[in-house]
C-alpha cells in the first residue's frame, strides 16, 4: 500500500514538504541547551535545574517554590534565541505541514494549538525567569499543554492515512499522550512546591524527536509519490 496524503494519487503539497524541512531542524534545540548548560557558572544539573534557568539574562537567585536557586548563564542570549526560534519553527512548520490534510475543524484546531505553543515559546524568550517570575510562568506554561495536545491531534489525523504516515501518526499520538501526562506531572509538582525540572523536560524534549521522524517520513513519502506519478513509472519495458 502506498502513502497518500489524501484519497487521491496527488503528491504532497510543496508547502508540506517545506514544512517538513523546517521541522527537521527542531532537534538542534537539544544541542543548544547542552551547549548553554556547559557554560553556566552557577551549579547546574539537568535533573534539578529548570530549562528557564539557562535563559536567565543576568546572574541572580530565583525564588522557586521549592527553594532559592542561583542562576548564571553567560550564553543566555543563545538560549533565549533558541526558545524564540523553536517557537517560530514549530508554528510555521506545523502550519505548512497541515496543508497535506483535509480542511476540517480538527486541522484548524491543530494549527491554532501549534501557533499558541509557538507564541508561548517566544514569550519565554522575551521574559527571562530572572525578570518577572510570575509573568515568565504565565507566558511559558501554555506550551507545556498546547504543544503535546497539538502533536496528539496531528497524530490522530495522520494515523488515518496509510503506510509511513500512518505509523508516524500513531507514534505522534503516543508521544503527545506521554507529553501531556508529563505536563500534568509538572503542574502537580508545582502545586506541591516540588522541583519540576525532570517532568518539564519529559514534556518538551520528545516533541522535536517526533517532529524530525515525521519530517523524514514526509520527505520519503513525497519522493515515492513523485516516482509513481512520473510518466512511464512502473510500466515494464521490453
Amino acid at each position: 500500500m502506498t502513502d497518500r496524503p489524501l484519497a487521491t494519487a496527488r503528491p504532497l503539497p510543496r508547502a508540506a514538504i517545506f514544512g517538513a524541512a523546517i521541522w527537521a531542524v527542531l532537534p538542534l534545540y537539544w544541542l543548544v541547551e547542552v551547549i548553554v548548560a556547559s557554560a553556566v557558572t552557577a551549579p547546574f544539573s539537568f535533573l534539578s535545574n529548570t530549562i528557564s534557568d539557562l535563559g536567565a539574562s543576568e546572574c541572580a537567585w530565583i525564588p522557586y517554590r521549592w527553594d532559592w536557586v542561583p542562576v548564571c548563564s553567560p550564553l543566555h542570549a543563545l538560549m533565549n534565541g533558541a526558545f524564540a526560534a523553536f517557537g517560530v519553527l514549530l508554528a510555521t512548520g506545523a502550519w505548512l505541514l497541515s496543508t497535506a490534510l483535509p480542511r476540517t475543524a480538527l486541522r484548524a484546531i491543530t494549527r491554532g494549538l501549534f501557533v499558541a505553543a509557538g507564541i508561548s515559546a517566544i514569550g519565554t524568550a522575551l521574559v527571562p525567569i530572572n525578570t518577572i517570575v510570575d509573568l515568565h510562568s504565565l507566558v511559558s506554561v501554555p506550551i507545556f499543554f498546547f504543544a503535546p495536545a497539538a502533536v496528539t491531534l496531528l497524530g490522530l489525523q495522520l494515523a488515518r492515512l496509510s503506510g509511513g504516515l500512518r505509523i508516524a501518526g500513531g507514534l505522534g499520538v503516543g508521544v503527545g499522550a506521554f507529553c501531556l501526562a508529563s505536563a500534568v506531572w509538572t503542574v502537580t509538582l508545582v502545586a506541591l512546591d516540588k522541583n519540576w525540572s525532570i517532568p518539564e523536560r519529559l514534556t518538551l524534549w520528545p516533541i522535536p524527536a517526533w517532529a524530525a521522524v515525521l519530517a523524514v517520513t514526509i520527505v520519503v513519502v513525497a519522493g515515492r509519490a513523485r516516482t509513481e506519478l512520473r510518466p512511464g513509472a512502473g510500466v515494464p519495458t521490453a
